[in-house]
């Protein structure tokens, strides 16, 4: 992530973490957060959907390996399973690797979908686990007005490719539709470039 001109700039496949700073359009004074009840970022798609993203906790997911239609999935959600290196070696079939593995590391269990007997040759390492995490939050001091996205590979690689593109944020100050709804557009404001 970097700044050129003013504008974001974003590398598709590339994880990030822009933050946006946002003041009050006449008085230039930082947005005070404090009593936000969520805060919603709009991106453009390549296929001209949207992506919306806000302070909803999004769920852990599994670490796995695919070849072919077998796949090999870690037990339990999260990072950690980005950790788990099967040792195959051309001879031993699937189901008594998995067995050796699990009885060695029983806090880092595998399954898979195979029969069982499925021979695989050299080190396979399980990816894509990722722990639970917010994708927009409020960065530092709410009395700032800082705005933090965290956009992963697999978010940067679907995003519309271009320069002078706008992000759309919204604040709610409540539970819609009671709650009090600001919203700031930052047109021209995003470069999203291949890596």
């Amino acid at each position: 992530m970097k700044i050129v001109n003013d504008r974001l700039v974003i590398k598709k496949g590339s994880d990030t973490s822009p933050v946006f700073k946002l003041r009050g359009k006449y008085s230039n004074d930082p947005m005070d957060l404090t009593a936000v009840f969520n805060i919603t970022i709009e991106l453009s798609k390549a296929n001209r959907s949207k992506m919306i993203l806000d302070m909803t906790e999004l769920p852990a997911t599994k670490a796995y390996h695919e070849e072919g239609s077998l796949k090999i999935v870690a037990d339990l959600a999260g990072a950690s399973g980005n950790s788990i290196v099967l040792p195959f070696d051309g001879v031993t079939d699937m189901d008594t690797i998995v067995l050796n593995w699990n009885t060695a590391n029983p806090a880092t269990t595998v399954s898979h979908n195979g029969v069982g007997d499925e021979i695989l040759d050299g080190n396979i390492r399980l990816w894509g686990g990722l722990d639970a995490y917010t994708p927009v939050s409020i960065d530092g001091n709410p009395i700032l007005g800082r705005v933090k996205l965290r956009l992963l590979d697999t978010d940067t690689l679907v995003l519309k490719r271009g320069d002078n593109q706008s992000v759309k944020i919204t604040i709610d100050f409540g539970a819609p539709p009671s709650g009090d709804r600001e919203i700031a557009i930052f047109d021209d404001r995003l470069d999203v470039v291949d890596r």
